[in-house]
């Protein structure tokens, strides 16, 4: 891969990834040399030092991030976005993760059909979701207690039809997976 398609890729990659990734992760999903990788890695930092979107490095790790310069801008956009109503895509991930949780964002992007990155990091940023990590590995999602009282209820139990849907639930997957968990 020339240097320029090996830019765009890694530059592509953390952008559509939106959580950071080590050198080592980007060099196994790119497959190419880690050296090269931090090479790169370095170029985009310099050149997006002036940008409003900068590449922050901590902990051994990059992701794309917005300038410190224009934070003041930003502020502004952001609370009047969480003074607002959720939008269709917030409460159809909100949903999945209530009646599925905890679950990987991976499935729920396969279930909505699109990344829900910027979804989830709306509901995390209104509290309505989290990220815990299970097992020491898995990065799963889950609602809040903020959650459950944004929805009207003490508890997943006293959603709307959440009996009748665990019950198809662990029919579709012991006909469909052999019984085996998937995800939540």
């Amino acid at each position: 891969m020339a240097n320029a398609q090996f830019k765009k890729s890694i530059e592509a990659l953390l952008f559509v990834h939106g959580e950071p990734l080590s050198p080592h992760e980007i060099a196994k999903m790119v497959k190419v040399k880690e050296d090269d990788v931090r090479v790169i890695l370095g170029e985009l930092q310099k050149e997006y030092e002036e940008k409003g979107i900068v590449l922050v490095g901590h902990g051994g790790s990059f992701v794309f991030s917005t300038h410190p310069d224009v934070a003041e801008v930003l502020k502004d956009i952001i609370a009047k976005n969480l003074e607002e109503p959720l939008t269709s895509s917030s409460l159809e991930t909100l949903s999945i993760i209530a009646y599925l949780g905890p679950i990987a964002k991976i499935d729920i992007d396969e279930m909505r059909g699109v990344n829900s990155y910027f979804t989830l990091k709306s509901l995390s940023i209104r509290g309505l979701v989290e990220k815990k990590e299970y097992e020491g590995k898995s990065v799963l999602y889950d609602i809040t207690f903020d959650a459950l009282r944004y929805l009207g209820v003490v508890d997943r139990e006293h959603l709307p039809d959440f009996s009748n849907f665990k019950e198809r639930l662990a029919h579709i997957r012991n006909t469909q997976y052999g019984g085996r968990r998937v995800s939540s």
